[in-house]
């Protein structure tokens, strides 16, 4: 496959999955939020969708590639746990996750830029600051790299899980103008998988972080995952576009919130390693050891902010 191939191919899974993205408003923060206030927990549970869709899309391509593709594990650690309590919480901060943060720039919320920001500094100050400069500890490959018993079975297992949500795509409840939450995991995860069997890990806090380092060493940052992240941005403006809710605007006063959050979930996402999009389209379908414990502790970190912040404005509200 040519250069130019893959690049295409790349930018046109990165428009769909940020199309999906938008289409269905899958945000972590968001969520949990719903969950919070007693609503249906279909948003939540299809973060896991997604990933079962990447491991059902990228171990064929993978093992037909022949390439080295998939995460290396990490250990859990307590450095995983903190790093997931503190990215919860600086999500909560911002006022969302790293998917939420594309959806709220790809609706033209240009304040939302500050998160990116946030987060660059964020990685820096991780990798600089004395004491700070620590992740939890690769153990090795992951066991699905390749076409074993394990990797086969993970296989069919994933597989026979999207063929039933095919058939039940048509059935569930659905707007004209919103996607089902299972619909857009569904795309999300079937054009992530392709990008991971393409490029490895390519979710653009991971192209920050890896932009950084670039740039500290001076060498030249990978081009192509910045091209996969301004496809996953225009996927999500021609959504919001579609849905009526594009607005260019820059609202000053979300700023340092948005740089406080970002700068947070920076710091945790290198501890961690792996913000909430590289878990879900890396860690967990590489099954990882610290995925789902860095995925919990973030859920806990971003409910019990929300928790906190909710009655906080209750308190202003009587006072």
């Amino acid at each position: 496959m040519t250069t130019s191939t893959v690049l295409i191919i790349s930018a046109l899974c990165g428009v769909g999955f940020g199309y999906a993205a938008q289409r269905g408003s899958l945000c972590v923060v968001s969520a949990i939020e719903a969950l919070i206030e007693g609503q249906s927990p279909r948003v939540f549970l299809s973060f896991l969708r997604c990933s079962l869709w990447v491991i059902a899309v990228t171990l064929p391509l993978a093992w037909a590639i022949d390439g080295d593709q998939l995460d290396r594990i990490a250990a859990p650690s307590l450095l995983t746990i903190a790093g997931g309590l503190a990215f919860g919480i600086g999500a909560a901060i911002n006022g969302g996750c790293s998917f939420g943060t594309l959806i709220r720039l790809g609706s033209g919320d240009a304040s939302f830029v500050a998160t990116l920001a946030g987060l660059a500094f964020g990685y820096a100050v991780q990798s600089y600051a004395p004491g700070l400069n620590l992740s939890a500890p690769v153990i090795g490959r992951s066991p699905l790299e390749d076409a074993d018993l394990v990797g086969i079975a993970a296989l069919v297992a994933a597989a026979a899980f999207c063929l039933r949500e095919l058939l039940l795509d048509g059935m569930r409840e659905c707007d004209k103008r919103h996607w089902s939450p299972e619909r857009s995991a569904m795309v999300m995860g079937a054009a992530g998988g392709v990008l991971y069997a393409l490029h490895g890990s390519w979710a653009y806090t991971l192209a920050i972080e890896r932009g950084l380092a670039a740039m500290n060493t001076g060498d030249i940052p990978n081009l192509d995952l910045a091209l996969i992240f301004v496809a996953c941005l225009a996927g999500a403006a021609i959504a919001a576009r579609r849905l009526r809710v594009f607005r260019l605007r820059f609202n000053v006063r979300d700023v340092p919130k948005h740089l406080l959050g970002g700068t947070v979930m920076g710091i945790a996402a290198a501890l961690i390693p792996g913000g909430n999009d590289v878990l879900v389209l890396h860690a967990l379908p590489a099954w990882s050891p610290h995925a789902p414990v860095a995925y919990l502790a973030l859920v806990i970190g971003a409910t019990g902010a929300l928790f906190v912040s909710a009655r906080l404005r209750r308190r202003a509200a009587i006072e």
